[in-house]
């Protein structure tokens, strides 16, 4: 696996970018620790982006479509984007629409690809310096790319992802609702369970400060494992309909529940999967994780609700979902439960009246963003991809020349939802 990213050129977008001693440290609670140089740190796209053969993107999600349209103008078709942790049909769309606008139509995308999860608990201790708590949140990563990728470069993510991070064992799903265009619509677990615990948690809280911040699965109540269900329920609803309209089989995951799937993703890592509340309670990877917590003016401390569970779960994984369920006729009472309990503690606004016509809608990763309010406009077929032969990556070589294959341009904003299949 090291051959094949020894000669790439790789940028990495994400926050923070910063070094200490021209090197990034990243170390374990086991007591590992490992050291990469760095070659340099740039705030201008333009300056480092043209001469990458990869570029990894490493962002919350309402900062991804900023990124992208930053890059757009310099991202060429030999090229590799890779979001870490970036699903959704938002995400792509965000991506071929900035690079037509960058680029003018017609424009071929570089290989866009992401993965579903993050492997890593960890966080950022000082500049350049990084711990990983806990052991590997999943047995491999999930990795989908766009449809119409070819299928040399599919096939290679895998292999180059492990030599990119060393370790980490990738998994490729390649299946029509698996690429990157059907992941954000219930098909997200980490997007249920983190609102689901808050809301369980925070929904009838006091307001009185707490004397220590609470872990987040350890201490999850009944109530927060009611969430999930009645969130994975409304997801199912919502997945059901849409496979009904694609014409495919409902992914076993989903029709299986959260804590089926909490059990396989998390292997070896759950002492008690025999119910919901059970298998959060008892993840080990996850144990030693807190709420998102301030400290309060005169002692304790208070829910964060600006952080990650609701400023990013909520807009680019349930507030989608709620929007394809608009689309389809799905009722959704726990998706409206939690989503309205979000916007009174955020202040945010997306469903006015039991629809999503809210001003933060356009910030969203909702297909209303895109201006599908209708099936047709949700079910619009995406252009064909180009033919090309694509040759089988040789030995000991780079990964470069598998990515010769580019990912044609969405013809409208929403384009592909319909899901071209990924066929080898």
């Amino acid at each position: 696996m090291t051959s094949l990213v020894r000669d790439l050129n790789i940028v990495v977008c994400g926050v923070g970018a910063e070094v200490a001693g021209g090197a990034i440290h990243v170390t374990s609670t086991s007591g590992a620790s490992a050291r990469g140089l760095v070659a340099g740190v740039n705030a201008d796209a333009a300056a480092v982006v043209p001469g990458a053969d990869a570029i990894i993107i490493s962002l919350p999600g309402p900062a991804v479509a900023p990124m992208l349209a930053e890059l757009a103008p310099h991202l060429a078709a030999h090229q590799l984007v890779l979001l870490l942790r970036g699903m959704g049909p938002a995400n792509y769309m965000a991506f071929s629409k900035a690079a037509e606008a960058a680029q003018g139509p017609g424009t071929p995308l570089p290989f866009f690809a992401a993965t579903k999860a993050l492997p890593w608990d960890c966080c950022a201790l000082s500049p350049g310096c990084v711990v990983v708590s806990g052991g590997p949140m999943a047995r491999a990563v999930p990795v989908a790319a766009a449809p119409g990728a070819p299928a040399a470069a599919r096939a290679a993510l895998p292999q180059l992802l492990g030599g990119l991070f060393p370790g980490t064992v990738f998994e490729l799903h390649d299946t029509p609702l698996d690429t990157v265009l059907g992941i954000a619509y219930g098909l997200e677990l980490n997007a249920l369970v983190r609102p689901a615990i808050m809301y369980g948690t925070w929904a009838e809280w006091d307001g009185s400060p707490l004397a220590a911040p609470p872990r987040f699965y350890r201490d999850a109540s009944p109530a927060a494992a009611a969430a999930v269900d009645g969130l994975a329920a409304d997801a199912r609803a919502v997945v059901s309909a849409l496979c009904g309209a694609l014409r495919v089989p409902m992914p076993k995951g989903i029709a299986a529940g959260p804590r089926a799937v909490l059990a396989v993703t998390c292997r070896g890592q759950i002492a008690d999967t025999s119910t919901t509340l059970s298998a959060l309670r008892t993840n080990a990877a996850l144990e030693r994780v807190e709420h998102p917590m301030c400290a309060a003016a005169g002692g304790g401390w208070l829910p964060d609700f600006s952080s990650a569970p609701l400023s990013e779960d909520l807009p680019c994984g349930l507030v989608p979902v709620r929007g394809v369920a608009e689309i389809l006729g799905v009722e959704t009472p726990w998706l409206d439960r939690v989503i309205g309990w979000a916007q009174r503690v955020t202040g945010r606004e997306w469903l006015v009246g039991g629809r999503l016509a809210g001003r933060d809608v356009a910030w969203s990763d909702a297909p209303q963003r895109f201006g599908a309010r209708t099936l047709q406009a949700l079910l619009v077929a995406a252009p064909a991809a180009a033919a090309k032969v694509v040759q089988p990556l040789p030995a000991g070589g780079t990964v470069s020349g598998a990515l010769q294959g580019p990912v044609p341009p969405c013809s409208s904003p929403f384009a592909g939802i319909s899901i071209v299949p990924s066929r080898a």
